[in-house]
Formats: C-alpha cells, structure tokens, sequence
C-alpha cells in the first residue's frame, strides 16, 4: 500500500475562543484525522484544567450531515477503548509552559484499513469543524492568543479498496442523570453498531458508583445481549479494552488533591522534580488523587512543604473519561456487528446511582 500524509493546517494560530473549519481538500480516502491542539500555560500555573476540558466538538460534516462528533474529553474516552492507549499529550499545571493534546478520529478499524475509509469524493463539501472556548486564566487557564492547531490527513494513495464504507461516531444523547432512575435510551436502528459506550462523568466516582447496571434489550428483550451488573463491567472493561496509561505534571503543595482523566485506577504513582523533597500518594478516590509532600533538606527535621512544586503523577487504569464500552464482537470483524438497521428496537438500560452527566456514544458502519 502506497500512503501519503497531507498537511491540512500546521501550527495554526487560533483565536481564544471559536469555531474553526478545516475543509478535508484531499482526493484520497482518508483513513484516520489527526488534530493536534496546544496553547501555553497561564503564567501562574494550569491548576487541573487541560485543553481537552476546553474542546466543546469536533465534529466531521458535510452540510448539515453529520459523520463524526464528539466533545475533547469524550475523544480522550474513545481512544482508550479502541486503540487501548491514550493518543500523545503533555499536560502541565506549570505556568508558561506549553500543554499539548492529540486527538484521533478514525474512519477504518485500523490505520490504513485498506476496506474502510472516509473517501471525500463521495462527499459535497466535507469539512472539519472545531467549536472551542480556551479558558483564559493566569492560574487555571492558558495565557491569550497562545492557541496553535495542526490537523493531519493520513491517507491511502494506492493498494487499497474497494472501499465498503467509513466509521462514524457521535454522540447521541447528553444528560444529568438523577440519583436512582431507570432509564431506558431508544437508540437509533439506522446503520449497524460497532460499539456502543455510556459515558458517566463524575470526578471521584468510577463505574460502581454511577451505574448499578448496564442492560442492553433488542427487540423487546427477544435479545438482551448485555445485562451486566457494576462489578462485573469493571472486569470486562479490563478484559477488552486493557488498561492505559496518563502521566500528568502537577504544581502541588502538601495535602492537596488533583485528577486526571482515568476514573478506574490499578496504579497511581507520584514523584517531584523538587531537591530534598519526599512526595506520597495519601488517597486514590477514582480519577482524584491526594497527596503529602515532605520538604526533606534537614533530614533530622522534615517538614511539611507548603508551598507548591512540581510533581510528576502517572496513572494507569480504565474508564477514561467516564466512559463503559460494550463491543459487538470482534471490533475487526463486520459480521460481528450489530445489525441495527434490522431490529424492531433497541434500548439501553440502566439505573443511575447518581448524579453524573451522561451520554451516549455510538460507533457504526456507514456506506
């Protein structure tokens, strides 16, 4: 297979705030977007906000047809699921230092699917479309117009086809969920499904804590293939996603509190830059981590260090984002899809055991 990448912005100034639209001006399918956003650290420090936080879509469109949409964090969320890794990023709570995120859309199973593909010829006026709002802030924040976007194409130039068609992921249904609610989501019956997640955001709350349950009902409960309860969720999602990893860069004193993006960690370590100091990891509350630094340089008489220094965490675990995965079968194998557009209904359902912002998130094959 003969591939090209094309440069379709690079190093692109943004504005603090906007929609920005890349048209997709390029004659070969396209197996997989690359977005890389970064903006510098306000001259304080970036206290536990990063630019996925900041991201309200990305979105793939054509007119008003839709292909592809998903906010910064829910991106992250995917990513972990199905490339079993994060994309590359530098998150630092340290002021004027620069914060970078990669973001990945595919349209193939895999980079240079040589069967699935975005193929922008198919299309009237494909167009990337970005909606953001930068937080501008000398502590918690980025420093004004420091925001910068490069956007690759990675394309498919020879060698592959005949093309079947493109993955298109979006999210379907955002909502508060209430405490101790059943709810029962129609879901759309139009192209088959890959992969179905629930999205249950809540910063020191993992999977039990969110959901009692996650049933899947076809057809009136004719077939239900997933009725799982909380603890066995956490296992399958170990089981088929793996397990990621997320290093961090935070500017902490002693008993303070962060988060990262992993709301089911197996291991969370912490280490400081700082000379003569000790740090420990206190309490791991799901995606919250707290911490003790020690100022050591009288070894004889160690203190309590209370001013802020920099850490390095690095976290490893499942459930990015908030998200549970519910794969249909072998994520390469079509015929292990979910055929939706030949059910009667679909329904998920589950008991919300609190108040998390939810969402739902289908991934399916279009023609």
């Amino acid at each position: 297979m003969r591939t090209r990448d094309v440069y379709l912005a690079r190093d692109e100034t943004l504005p603090d705030s906007g929609l920005k639209y890349i048209k997709l001006d390029v004659s070969y399918p396209i197996s997989q977007l690359v977005i890389e956003v970064e903006a510098t650290t306000g001259s304080t420090s970036c206290l536990d906000h990063e630019i996925h936080d900041d991201i309200t879509s990305i979105e793939v469109i054509d007119g008003s047809d839709v292909l592809f949409s998903l906010n910064g964090k829910q991106m992250l969320g995917l990513a972990a699921l199905t490339h079993r890794r994060l994309p590359p990023q530098v998150l630092t709570e340290v002021g004027g230092a620069t914060q970078k995120e990669t973001f990945i859309i595919d349209f193939g199973r895999y980079l240079y699917d040589p069967e699935y593909a975005l193929d922008p010829k198919k299309f009237t006026n494909p167009q990337l479309a970005i909606t953001y709002a930068l937080t501008i802030s000398a502590t918690a924040g980025f420093a004004t117009g420091t925001g910068k976007l490069t956007v690759v194409a990675r394309c498919m130039e020879e060698g592959y086809g005949p093309i079947k068609g493109f993955l298109m992921t979006k999210a379907h249904y955002p909502f508060t969920a209430v405490a101790n609610q059943e709810y029962s989501i129609d879901l759309p019956r139009d192209y088959p499904y890959r992969l179905l997640c629930l999205q249950a955001l809540l910063d020191d709350n993992g999977i039990a804590d969110c959901v009692d349950r996650l049933e899947l009902s076809i057809n009136n409960d004719q077939w239900v293939p997933y009725k799982l309860y909380a603890d066995e969720l956490k296992y399958f999602q170990r089981e088929w996603f793996g397990i990621v990893r997320q290093q961090k860069t935070v500017l902490r004193a002693d008993d303070a509190s962060f988060h990262t993006d992993i709301f089911e960690p197996e291991e969370v370590t912490v280490r400081t830059t700082a000379d003569d100091h000790i740090v420990t990891v206190e309490a791991v509350d799901q995606n919250k981590v707290s911490i003790g630094l020690y100022d050591m340089s009288s070894p004889d008489t160690p203190a309590f260090q209370t001013t802020a220094k920099t850490c390095v965490c690095n976290a490893e675990g499942y459930m990015v984002s908030g998200l549970i995965g519910l794969p249909f079968g072998d994520l390469n194998n079509p015929e292990d899809w979910l055929p939706a557009q030949k059910q009667d209904a679909i329904k998920l359902k589950f008991q919300a055991k609190a108040a998390f912002a939810g969402d739902v998130i289908i991934q399916q094959v279009r023609s």
